[in-house]
């Protein structure tokens, strides 16, 4: 549905951030036109828009939830019924955005992915936090009623690289993109810190 990628882009322009947001879906009537907004329809053009705009930013936070597989051959034209009442489709794997983000990612950029997950999610989210080279990993178990994908509210468990672990309340999605944002803003400040000293 959007609603994170759209909370999230909504409330880093309520705290001053220059956004670029990259959406398969319309642009919220709520966005204001300062918020560069990108439409794309596949896997492969939201990976394509992601690296053009990448040297730019100073975070990365990829909300989305592409799809992991695609069809090998799309038909150009209709698919007839016909003799056979069966049809194997073959699928192939999408381009991994936040894999590719990742080997392409400047020191200074900050790169948060999410992990919607049905089982096992703090396992599955860490390994994806490790395996990604993520600064920070938000998971959510979309199993969970009210939660995830087409709803107004998340719950959310919040990973980061240096440790630092927390868990939130069931809230709406508004709220939980500030939470992240304030990690977000954390890390860099303690970058920031680093780098000076």
């Amino acid at each position: 549905s959007g609603k994170m990628g759209y909370a999230l882009a909504k409330a880093a322009y309520q705290r001053g951030a220059q956004v670029v947001l990259i959406s398969a879906g319309e642009r919220p009537a709520f966005l204001p036109n300062s918020v560069k907004c990108i439409q794309v329809q596949t896997t492969s053009q939201m990976l394509e828009a992601c690296i053009q705009y990448l040297p730019s930013v100073t975070g990365v936070v990829m909300a989305a939830a592409p799809a992991d597989f695609r069809a090998q051959h799309i038909s150009e034209q209709k698919i007839k019924k016909g003799s056979s009442k069966t049809m194997t489709l073959h699928l192939e794997e999408t381009p991994d955005i936040l894999r590719s983000l990742a080997d392409h990612k400047l020191p200074r950029q900050l790169m948060i992915g999410f992990a919607a997950e049905t089982s096992n999610l703090i396992e599955h989210a860490r390994l994806k936090l490790q395996t990604k080279d993520l600064s920070m990993i938000v998971a959510n178990d979309v199993s969970q009623t009210g939660i995830g994908f087409a709803v107004d509210t998340n719950q959310v468990t919040i990973l980061r690289a240096d440790g630092i672990v927390e868990q939130t309340i069931r809230t709406s999605k508004d709220a939980i993109a500030h939470i992240v944002l304030d990690h977000l803003y954390d890390m860099r400040r303690c970058r920031n810190e680093i780098s000076k000293s």
